[in-house]
């Protein structure tokens, strides 16, 4: 009796994986795609075009922002990593111009604000590639995002812009948010400032960011469609029409999830 031939597979090791779907992640496309996000989003940052935009009922230091609009897009089309790689790079892009005028300390925030707003919704869209998967990502992203903006600046952005902008003195900062909070002191300035400006300022620039990235990658999704055949798209992971990932359908890893083969621009397909 013929002895049946047992196939054995070739088993990679991590450091094989890792390449392997670093090669993957890193196509050549995918690399346009971000790049041309960076640079617009590079470009709305260090030359914000709302700067001059009035917050009266804000600290005049305070600065509206769009830029996190496109590293939301490329979040939601390229997955998590692409997203967290644009925040990245817009901000190392400012630091590099020498356009900053808070001795980094603004960057600090923007990049923490930044990377909890893009990474989170991309995160939870990326398991659920529906509406209400998008809108949920969009949501508890950008609670994420102002609860990173009342951490951040209660231990650490304002502390260190104190200590290090200002060479300690609190009585500068004091003066400068006094116009809007006339009985403000050092022991009370973060039961002003947190309630009254942090929350609420957050909470607008996330909206903002949210309402115009869903618009935006929506109209992306459709050029990108018409623009590219469906052989030159980006590697896609097999998504169902119902917007439910298929698990089986995606073998399991151990790598990182920022270098898993993520969708290019998905269809937000419809709850109805």
């Amino acid at each position: 009796m013929q002895q049946d031939e047992i196939e054995t597979t070739p088993i990679q090791t991590k450091s094989e994986k890792f390449k392997s779907a670093a090669k993957e992640f890193f196509t050549t496309k995918r690399m346009v795609y971000i790049a041309v996000f960076s640079a617009i989003a590079a470009v709305l940052y260090i030359f914000n075009p709302l700067k001059d935009v009035p917050l009266v009922i804000f600290p005049a230091f305070f600065d509206f922002k769009i830029c996190d609009v496109p590293a939301l897009i490329s979040g939601f089309m390229l997955g998590p990593g692409a997203g967290a790689i644009v925040v990245v790079i817009k901000v190392a892009l400012k630091m590099a111009s020498g356009r900053s005028d808070t001795l980094g300390v603004g960057e600090l925030s923007d990049l923490l604000l930044g990377l909890s707003f893009v990474v989170t919704a991309s995160l939870i869209y990326k398991k659920h590639k529906s509406a209400k998967g998008a809108a949920a990502g969009l949501a508890i992203g950008s609670a994420a995002s102002v609860a990173m903006a009342v951490f951040a600046n209660w231990l650490l952005i304002v502390p260190f812009f104190v200590f290090v902008r200002l060479n300690g003195n609190w009585d500068i900062l004091l003066g400068m948010v006094r116009p809007l909070y006339p009985n403000v002191t050092r022991e009370t300035f973060f039961l002003y400032y947190i309630p009254f400006a942090v929350i609420p300022f957050n909470m607008i620039r996330v909206s903002v960011a949210s309402l115009l990235s869903y618009g935006l990658y929506r109209a992306l999704k459709k050029a990108d469609r018409k623009l590219f055949p469906e052989k030159s798209r980006i590697k896609t992971e097999n998504i169902p029409e119902s917007g439910e990932t298929d698990d089986a359908a995606v073998p399991e890893t151990d790598l990182p999830d920022a270098l898993m083969p993520i969708s290019a621009p998905e269809e937000i397909t419809s709850d109805e």
